[in-house]
């Protein structure tokens, strides 16, 4: 998903980022759409090609030149993982990952460089979704943010937490990776 507009340090990024080994790609750019009908959009053509994999990848996340290769090696080695995210923090003024867990409030913080853990739920800025079980196990639309009333409390529920409480309520296998440390560039450029 993208604004229309990227600032360079994406772009080298992108151009720098390793591929897997004698596997096709195809990368799909989703112009000018909201976040959830872009993911969509997305999942929607990965299904239709046929893919063993759909990663996202934000239009304002620098990652690491070898951790879609790495994630890739992760994933074809653990065929019983659904979801396999990189850690990209908030964009806050105390940064948190956006990974989290149920039995734990606000981030999950309770993990260690490079160890891979299951997780209940991830932002969807660097991840790698396994389609068999989308296939499978889901169906459409994968991406919703839906909005409701807990007792008098407005709630929301972004498109990405959305997705994977549907993942894991269907079995899935959520993880997070804790070698692909990701930066996430703010509008002036500064990376968090």
């Amino acid at each position: 998903p993208t604004r229309g507009t990227m600032r360079m340090e994406f772009a080298l990024a992108l151009r720098d980022l390793a591929m897997p080994f004698n596997c096709s790609h195809i990368i799909r750019t989703v112009v000018g759409r909201d976040v959830v009908e872009a993911r969509n959009i997305a999942m929607q053509d990965a299904l239709e090609l046929d893919a063993e994999y759909l990663v996202f990848l934000d239009d304002d996340v620098l990652i690491p030149p070898q951790a879609l290769h790495r994630m890739f090696y992760l994933m074809r080695h653990n065929p019983d993982w659904d979801l396999l995210t990189g850690i990209v923090t908030t964009k806050t003024i105390q940064p948190e990952p956006c990974i989290f867990r149920k039995d734990v409030s606000g981030a999950f913080w309770d993990w260690k460089f490079p160890d891979t853990f299951p997780i209940d739920a991830c932002g969807m800025a660097f991840c790698m979704i396994r389609l068999s079980t989308v296939k499978e196990k889901l169906k459409e639309p994968w991406f919703k943010w839906p909005k409701f009333m807990d007792d008098d409390t407005r709630r929301e529920m972004g498109e990405d937490i959305y997705f994977c409480h549907q993942l894991k309520e269907a079995g899935g296998t959520l993880m997070a990776d804790g070698g692909v440390l990701c930066g996430h560039l703010t509008e002036d450029g500064k990376v968090i």
